[in-house]
């Protein structure tokens, strides 16, 4: 069983997907997704069905970082005991961010959240990822960490340029030993073509497709993929529950 822990105030705060008007034309499309930032909040079933399914991967008695790079309204750490998880974000959006910050400043977690966008950003190792990453949005910038499949040739050079949701699966798995990513189905079709990630890869549930129609979208066809540690030696041909290892990385955010 899995209980909600964080502020009951960060449910007023509205993604901006969820309040904008529908594109009226494809040309429209990619516009709309600039305006909004792809911003959709994870539904809270889907938040507890993640918990339920990661929970027993952590003990007890250690603690735990987790990391978010799209963190929005911080939905995805819903369950997160304070007395066990540190949590660690960024996002592209600087308004929301503020907001996040000032309710959690008032909470019992200790946290690192900060604007800051996930192909601009250095970090250290977490022991697990929860992410629902904004789908489709290109991203261009000299700092991209190369990941092959990910990861192309773009106006600053090679692996300069790559989609969100694909790049933000990626960081995660580099820096993670878990990993619980919402993302477009196609993403699966990615991962297989890249053996460090696929290896890693434990379960695919696929997602109703009215999950976020309390976002304003009436239908998206969405996976979690969950993702565990590489294995080696004996390990690795044996079945295995999800590990993770505790992680406790000081100044893990580098803008």
């Amino acid at each position: 069983m899995v209980d909600r822990h964080l502020p009951a105030e960060l449910d007023l705060l509205q993604s901006r997907g969820s309040t904008a008007a529908k594109p009226g034309s494809l040309a429209a499309l990619h516009e709309k997704r600039k305006e909004t930032l792809s911003q959709f909040w994870t539904p809270d079933w889907l938040s507890k069905f993640i918990w339920q399914t990661l929970t027993p991967a952590f003990s007890e008695d250690l603690r735990y970082s987790l990391l978010d790079n799209s963190i929005g309204s911080a939905s995805m750490f819903l369950f997160a005991d304070p007395e066990k998880f540190h949590l660690f974000g960024f996002d592209a959006d600087g308004t929301l961010i503020d907001e996040v910050v000032n309710i959690l400043e008032k909470s019992e977690y200790r946290f690192d959240v900060l604007h800051a966008q996930m192909e601009n950003v250095e970090l250290e190792q977490f022991s697990a990822a929860l992410i629902n990453p904004p789908f489709s949005i290109p991203l261009a910038s000299p700092f991209l960490k190369p990941y092959p499949g990910i990861t192309h040739y773009g106006k600053h050079g090679p692996d300069t340029s790559a989609v969100s949701h694909e790049y933000a699966l990626a960081q995660a798995l580099s820096h993670c030993d878990i990993v619980a990513a919402v993302v477009p189905q196609s993403t699966k079709d990615v991962i297989t073509q890249n053996e460090e990630f696929n290896v890693r890869l434990r379960a695919v549930f696929e997602l109703p497709s009215d999950t976020f129609k309390n976002e304003n979208v009436k239908a998206v066809k969405t996976d979690l993929l969950i993702f565990g540690r590489k294995l080696t030696g004996i390990k690795a041909s044996v079945p295995e529950g999800i590990r993770v290892k505790p992680c406790w990385p000081a100044g893990s955010l580098i803008n």
